[in-house]
């Protein structure tokens, strides 16, 4: 659940600053922060997401 409460907020954000990426990386970014991972990728669409950028 709390997954999903990151994902949302993760989306909201983005769709607000005209910054969206695929659906599946928001996924990857908001299991990488609530686990408060770190994410190895040399996919620049993560570049656009602060919180593991």
């Amino acid at each position: 659940m709390e997954t999903a409460k990151v994902y949302g907020k993760l989306y909201a954000d983005l769709k607000k600053r005209g910054k969206m990426i695929p659906t599946n990386e928001i996924w990857i970014a908001a299991l990488t922060i609530e686990y408060e991972g770190t994410l190895a990728s040399f996919d620049k669409d993560f570049k656009v997401i602060p919180e593991i950028s």
